[in-house]
């Protein structure tokens, strides 16, 4: 009863869902097929929002209800998964994309040091949204400034946000 999931009946394989998932990145368009408990498959679309270190899991928002729904690959329930060819760009100017400062702030009021997150922001240098996971190191409310320590490669790195001009897409709590 408990350990593996049992994978559904009509499912992909965890290293089929696993290939896809590599090639995803934040804002990329996603359409994902997930089987009900009835056996039945309802499809989700929307913007990634969060890729998996490890890509055992991904996020996303789903289009139209802006709800934000996690999978991950050991669930057993993806029928599907296709990454949609038109990448959704942001730019600079599409402030609705972006989480509101203020929200920010109350959620890091919520956390504490330690606690991991996944921030999804635009990166400046890349030209592209991106997303990092790692424990909070750094949260100072007042002057609007956080940071978290994440891996990389094996090496230990820490990437600091200033609220007052990083653009945040979304934080998921891990």
């Amino acid at each position: 009863m408990f350990g593996k999931k049992k994978k559904k009946e009509g499912a992909l394989d965890e290293e089929a869902v696993v290939e896809v998932i590599k090639t995803l990145s934040v804002n990329d368009g996603v359409t994902v097929e997930r089987i009900n408990w009835d056996g039945s498959i309802s499809p989700v679309a929307g913007r990634v929002t969060h890729v998996g270190t490890e890509f055992h899991s991904f996020a996303m928002v789903e289009e139209g209800t802006g709800d934000a729904i996690e999978f991950d690959v050991s669930s057993g329930d993806i029928a599907g998964i296709k990454r949609i060819a038109i990448s959704i760009d942001l730019d600079e100017n599409q402030t609705e994309s972006y989480m509101e400062v203020d929200t920010i702030i109350e959620l890091l009021e919520a956390l504490d040091h330690g606690d991991v997150v996944s921030v999804s922001y635009y990166d400046d240098y890349k030209g592209k949204g991106v997303s990092k996971t790692g424990a909070i190191t750094l949260k100072d409310e007042y002057n609007k400034l956080f940071a978290i320590e994440y891996e990389e490669n094996g090496a230990k790195l820490e990437k600091h946000f200033d609220l007052n001009k990083d653009r945040i897409i979304d934080i998921i709590i891990s």
